[in-house]
């Protein structure tokens, strides 16, 4: 049995930064998107790459749909675009594909052509009817995972701003019923918007398909960088140069009584532990990692 936090395995040696990772929710598979390179299908059980696809430029991002049997690549360099490809069939087109164009960033009002922010990261609800596109902007996406329809723009936070550093994409998650977006900005507040209210009530301040956060939660003093929802339990991680978790601030006679959608709903999560990562190494994310010069390791936590 390998020791905690020892390097298990390694992976061959990418060409170029590798700017995503994510991993199957069912079996061994993950991916990787480099920037101006491409992106490669792996399996655990082996060094080497088992599947290609090359992209002219721009940095992919990727995700896995809630079954593994699907995954999407976003291009938002080239021309806003998410693909859909069938992991049984990698090697060929994909079956869907969607062009995410934010006609409210039109030329009157924005430079001709508009300067759209760059895309972070792709996520799946777990109910398998949305998909979030992340921006380093002031702005994250809402698409239709089935018609590529644009449904919402979440607005109201601080973005990161295209800072280079800050583009990982784990800013922002859904909540486990698929519900509610949670994401980290650059003020250090975490935001949530609850995407299943209609946008003709109170609760949101909207303009066409804007959403505005229905709450927020203050405690990271820098930008915060990664947001997680617990997918079995009502706790919350969020982290910046410190990592915090988050449980629900409910009375005890009452917590028998109140659902993991009002909790959420109510925005009544307190932090309850932190950690100092400001002197620590990041740690991977699904047990995979990538390092400065873009070798893939797989962690034993």
């Amino acid at each position: 049995m390998p020791s905690p936090n020892k390097t298990v395995k390694s992976y061959l040696k990418l060409d170029n930064r590798v700017v995503s990772l994510e991993m199957s929710p069912s079996n061994d598979l993950f991916l990787s998107g480099s920037i101006n390179e491409g992106v490669k299908l792996w399996d655990l059980r082996q060094s080497n790459e088992i599947g290609y696809l090359h992209i002219q430029a721009g940095r992919p991002c990727v995700a896995f749909d809630p079954s593994g049997r699907v995954f999407a690549i976003g291009l938002q360099n080239l021309d806003n675009s998410l693909r859909l490809y069938d992991v049984r069939q990698y090697d060929k087109a994909p079956f869907s594909t969607f062009n995410v164009f934010d006609s409210y960033m039109a030329p009157s009002i924005y430079p001709n052509p508009p300067i759209f922010p760059e895309w972070t990261g792709l996520k799946f609800s777990n109910d398998d009817d949305k998909i979030l596109v992340t921006t380093a902007g002031d702005v994250h996406y809402i698409v239709h995972a089935h018609t590529g329809e644009l449904k919402s723009r979440l607005v109201g936070h601080v973005g990161l701003n295209n800072t280079s550093s800050f583009l990982g994409g784990e800013e922002t998650s859904f909540t486990p019923d698929g519900r509610y977006v949670i994401a980290g900005s650059q003020d250090g507040q975490i935001n949530f918007w609850d995407t299943g209210t209609s946008l003709n009530t109170s609760a949101i301040i909207s303009d066409g398909i804007d959403l505005r956060p229905i709450h927020t939660l203050e405690h990271h003093v820098r930008p915060t960088q990664v947001v997680r929802f617990n997918p079995a339990r009502l706790m919350m991680v969020s982290a910046c140069t410190d990592l915090a978790f988050w449980l629900p601030s409910i009375d005890s006679e009452e917590s028998d009584n109140v659902s993991n959608n009002e909790a959420v709903a109510d925005s009544s999560l307190e932090v309850v532990d932190t950690l100092d990562t400001s002197n620590v190494q990041s740690t991977p994310n699904d047990d995979i990692s990538h390092t400065s010069d873009t070798t893939i390791t797989s962690i034993s936590t």
